[in-house]
């Protein structure tokens, strides 16, 4: 069966000044299973789409390692094979260390995000604004590093709502429902995105980065996307996504098709083709959601467990803001790579690690409206799209 590539996943982590109580109850005495559980977490952050103002202001922090400062080098130079001492400051995946400052705000009818991106040295090297006015788009891009500077004007509010949360995790990776996403089609879109809480199934309970945690794994594409909620507060903490490498796993490939044929009840044949195992992918997703689950307990149970992920992420330091709405003000990310050998010999390593701070956060309360005020320069060049033809 192939496995399709993940979608890329980003973490953050904020902080705030307060320290919240945890929030127990019976949760953990109750029968629970994995849509009860998926379903929880999702009505946790409800309450971010009913808010009548967000703003909120964080620093990101991410530490690249030798091993992908090396990779990077590689490719730079295979790209550009005139190169011999490429730039970090042309090209920023060299760099050990940057840092980031990043705004989000929202009220009723407008919404806007801020990225200042910086080197170790804290030396301004690009910044970003995506911002929905109320009547058009705006995004305003500078490379200090280029000395560029380029402003686009959007009719569409898409341009800016995509990537609003792409920076916070906690709500990025999950179908959170805001005034502007709230209509039939995103509401399809983000069923086919994030699946429903029956394609989530209970898998097994493990300590995860210090917490007790059910394990929920989603029985959709290819069993791999692992979940973990809290066994007393029954709070998402975090995610596994993806697999990097099969290479690790010894008899993989023996493995996988002897548990297809026991599952299905029937002989793949020597050498399964692709067109083989493209049937066996379509009729496996086709499966009820329990069964869905069952498949997943088996291929978790032998070797699912043991998958390196793409990307490894965690929240913790959770804050009360009252009302019953928690958020957690720190993520980590971890993204993994693999080095080009092939064989079960191949090295898997992290390849960065980012972690973010939120520094102020603020709810209900109205914003200034100087942030949705944008200067442009004289003579800076702009592309205006709110024209009709």
């Amino acid at each position: 069966m192939r496995m399709p590539l993940p979608i890329v996943l980003t973490a953050i982590v904020v902080v705030i000044n307060s320290v919240a109580a945890p929030r127990l109850s019976l949760y953990a005495e109750e029968t629970v299973d994995g849509p009860a559980l998926m379903q929880r977490v999702r009505d946790d952050i409800a309450w971010v789409g009913k808010l009548k103002s967000f703003h909120l202001m964080a620093r990101i922090e991410e530490r690249r390692t030798p091993e992908r400062i090396e990779h990077a080098l590689k490719e730079i130079k295979e790209q550009n094979p005139d190169l011999e001492e490429p730039d970090p400051l042309k090209f920023t995946q060299l760099l050990p260390e940057t840092n980031m400052r990043l705004e989000l705000d929202f009220d009723t009818r407008r919404m806007r995000s801020m990225c200042l991106h910086r080197d170790g040295s804290n030396r301004d090297l690009d910044r970003d604004v995506w911002m929905w006015n109320g009547r058009k788009g705006i995004n305003h891009r500078q490379s200090f590093r280029n000395e560029t500077d380029l402003a686009r004007y959007s009719a569409e509010i898409s341009t800016t709502s995509r990537w609003f949360w792409s920076w916070l995790g906690y709500l990025n990776h999950q179908p959170l429902v805001c005034w502007w996403n709230d209509n039939p089609k995103q509401r399809e879109e983000r069923r086919e995105g994030y699946g429903e809480p029956s394609d989530f199934a209970l898998m097994d309970r493990e300590t995860f980065h210090g917490v007790d945690c059910h394990v929920l794994l989603e029985t959709r594409g290819n069993w791999s996307d692992r979940y973990y909620v809290g066994v007393k507060d029954g709070r998402w903490y975090g995610a596994k996504t993806g697999i990097i490498s099969f290479a690790n796993l010894p008899k993989f490939a023996e493995t996988q098709q002897r548990l297809v044929e026991e599952f299905l009840g029937r002989s793949l044949g020597a050498n399964p083709s692709n067109e083989v195992w493209d049937g066996v992918h379509r009729e496996l997703t086709a499966m009820s959601p329990a069964r869905r689950g069952a498949w997943g307990r088996r291929l978790y149970s032998e070797i699912g467990k043991q998958f390196t992920p793409c990307w490894e992420f965690w929240f913790s330091d959770f804050r009360d803001l009252g009302e019953g709405r928690f958020l957690p003000f720190r993520e980590t990310r971890l993204a993994y790579d693999h080095d080009e050998e092939k064989g079960e010999g191949q090295k898997i390593f992290v390849c960065d690690q980012r972690t973010l701070f939120v520094r102020k956060l603020t709810l209900n309360q109205p914003l200034d409206d100087s942030l949705f005020d944008e200067p442009i320069a004289a003579g800076k060049e702009v592309v205006d799209e709110t024209a009709k033809p």
